[in-house]
């Protein structure tokens, strides 16, 4: 065997990781682009300045998160899949709960690709990836966490959408690592 062959998506041992790896991938490329249209949308069309940087944060997240993800099958030499990503088909209609549903469904998918990942390199001999699987998860929850605490904030009521943009910023942005 050439190192090549071992080093292969095809080689038995690889592949049942190989579609759970390339999910992952998917979900990430596809979280990035479509946090960039968000807060574009948030930017431009809802005048949000705070929350559109907010969600440009988590759009910058995705690739940090794609490059502590590619040392797992760097580890035995494998490439990785960049897989296309459609636009984002939504309408939001100046409509904040649905940002916060899609950013949140982003996030979700996100958390159940490395989940498929998870599944497929527990409890055997790739059981040290699924912990740095494990790693990513722990981090996208702290984005979820913050994306829900702003949505439930939003459906309260009693503010302006200034007053809530302002209110974002403090949460977004304390104790935030940058």
């Amino acid at each position: 065997m050439r190192a090549q062959e071992y080093a292969s998506w095809d080689n038995p041992r690889f592949a049942p990781m190989r579609e759970p790896m390339r999910r992952v991938m998917e979900a990430y490329g596809n979280a990035e682009k479509w946090f960039a249209d968000i807060k574009d949308r948030v930017l431009c069309d809802m005048g949000m300045p705070f929350l559109s940087d907010a969600i440009h944060k988590l759009e910058h997240k995705q690739p940090e998160r794609i490059d502590e993800f590619a040392e797992i099958p760097h580890d035995y030499h494998l490439r990785l899949m960049y897989p296309g990503t459609p636009e984002l088909d939504e309408d939001f209609d100046n409509d904040l709960d649905r940002v916060f549903e899609v950013c949140v469904a982003i996030v979700d998918g996100v958390n159940e690709a490395l989940g498929g990942f998870i599944s497929a390199t527990a409890d055997g001999e790739f059981n040290a990836l699924s912990l740095k699987a494990e790693e990513l998860q722990i981090a996208n929850t702290d984005d979820r966490r913050k994306l829900l605490e702003a949505w439930a904030m939003w459906n309260q009521g009693g503010m302006s959408r200034a007053t809530f943009d302002s209110w974002c910023r403090k949460l977004f942005e304390g104790g935030e690592d940058e």
